[in-house]
């Protein structure tokens, strides 16, 4: 993850050391939101509000550069379903320990992290009153409805030759996956990827099936298929997780460097 100023790492560089936002704990949603600019949806075009820091409130927070967003479609403020997602030019997240209580789907996830990449600078200036709301409105670029994570489209016609799976029974993830180990990207004419299935059952359901591109950094779904994906966050996010720990086996892998069961020898949980 790359941040906008390496000054916003007030604990260290990992991301575990930014998911408390003290201030919150400390005096309440609704009072943090006092010292931010809201940002109606139809003036960011994204499907929530958000809420983004005009006076340098993370400084006094201890805690890395962060918008708020709106965890519903609701047009009044909720400050009881709010969410932080960190400032970056990659890949913004949420953090850990706020995942499991997002209901968002991910293609809303997606366009609000669109948002922050697109804005990135001038969200940074704007925390430290570099600018004020009014420039910042601006140069910021609004949500086009045009998703970052958007390159890849799939087919799932013979999904399952020419691919390993790993069943939720087997422990590992809450899904079903499946990993290329015989070179099938290259046949298919796409990127590395794994597939994983759209719900909890173990048995294997063609139908559903989901591809995740792997990377070290930014694994994502492609914009296509997130309509109709109804997983939990939490459980995508723990496949995200899985990927990027594993992002060098995968890719060994799928390149026939290593066998299938060589992955799971050597594979991080």
């Amino acid at each position: 993850m790359i941040y906008v100023n390496e000054q916003d790492k007030p604990f260290g560089g990992n991301l575990e050391d930014y998911t408390s936002d003290t201030l919150e704990e400390k005096v309440g949603f609704a009072d943090v939101l006092e010292e931010m600019a809201s940002l109606k949806k139809d003036v960011s075009g994204l499907p929530v509000n958000i809420w983004v820091d005009d006076s340098g409130s993370y400084i006094r927070g201890r805690h890395a550069m962060r918008i708020k967003f709106q965890g519903d479609y609701g047009n009044k403020t909720n400050p009881n379903n709010l969410f932080s997602m960190l400032l970056s030019k990659d890949n913004p997240e949420i953090p850990k320990n706020q995942i499991a209580k997002v209901k968002l789907p991910m293609k809303d996830i997606n366009a609000i992290k669109t948002f922050v990449i697109d804005n990135a600078d001038p969200l940074s200036q704007l925390a430290d009153e570099k600018i004020g709301i009014d420039v910042f409105l601006k140069r910021m670029k609004k949500y086009s409805g045009k998703s970052k994570f958007s390159e890849y489209s799939f087919e799932d016609s013979d999904v399952f030759e020419g691919m390993s799976g790993l069943k939720v029974s087997d422990g590992i993830l809450p899904v079903n996956i499946w990993l290329d180990d015989t070179r099938d990207y290259l046949r298919g004419n796409y990127v590395k990827r794994i597939l994983f299935q759209g719900n909890n059952d173990d048995l294997s359901d063609r139908s559903n099936l989901f591809s995740m591109t792997i990377s070290k950094d930014n694994p994502h779904i492609p914009e296509v298929q997130l309509p109709r994906l109804t997983l939990p966050v939490k459980d995508i996010q723990k496949i995200k997780d899985f990927v990027m720990k594993n992002a060098d086996l995968l890719s060994k892998l799928a390149d026939e460097k290593i066998t299938f069961t060589m992955f799971i020898k050597q594979m991080k949980l």
